[in-house]
């Protein structure tokens, strides 16, 4: 999501924003990144120390570098590290290997967050569905309760009638109130996979 911030206290994001956010802002996916960076620059520092160095002189070095003609009218040479070249060889593929396993541990990564953000994602959207029924439950035995206090006035209710709404808004409240923490709960588990400049309220927005 390219120019967005989720920095609003209510930023609403949708599961594939919330993914994109993640693989570009999530603390653990910037390391790997920045260590793929690394690699990727000893690679080509490798790579540089291993070519040969081409010059406008002939002659043999002290080091043991070979010179040989390369032109009709003017003398050069293409050197080559004789006693180096074996070895710098070895680092450059070594250098090959590190920067294709840090190439997969990183494609690992963003595979396993995208996974993360997804159960998190779905997870807030159950919670959040539970607890609209919840509030819906809760509604419905207001009301059969205020009936129950009607009809006992009448005569036709007992005491026990209505305590027996009491208890279950009692019990209805309650599994509200854990509801609600394990819905913060899984917001605060997805703000950690998001990473930086993430909002204290960000939304999932969607359907399971």
């Amino acid at each position: 999501i390219a120019g967005r911030s989720l920095a609003e206290d209510r930023a609403r994001i949708t599961l594939d924003e919330a993914k994109r956010y993640a693989i570009d802002k999530n603390f653990r996916i910037r390391a790997l990144k920045d260590q793929v960076s690394a690699f990727t620059e000893d690679k080509a520092k490798t790579k540089s120390a291993f070519m040969p160095r081409v010059g406008v002189v002939g002659g043999v070095s002290s080091y043991g570098e070979v010179a040989k003609e390369i032109g009709p009218v003017a003398y050069g040479y293409a050197s080559y590290n004789l006693f180096n070249g074996y070895r710098d060889q070895r680092r450059g593929e070594l250098a090959d290997v590190d920067l294709e396993k840090a190439k997969l541990h990183l494609a690992r990564e963003e595979f396993i967050i995208g996974l993360d953000v997804e159960k998190a994602f779905h997870t807030y959207i159950y919670y959040n569905d539970l607890l609209g029924l919840q509030d819906s439950a809760i509604g419905l035995n207001n009301d059969h309760k205020a009936l129950v206090n009607k009809t006992k006035r009448a005569g036709r209710s007992s005491a026990t009638d209505v305590m027996e709404f009491k208890l279950k808004d009692a019990i209805l409240r309650s599994d509200m109130e854990l509801l609600l923490q394990q819905l913060e709960e899984t917001r605060t588990g997805l703000k950690m996979l998001l990473g930086e400049e993430v909002g204290s309220k960000v939304t999932p927005v969607g359907a399971i």
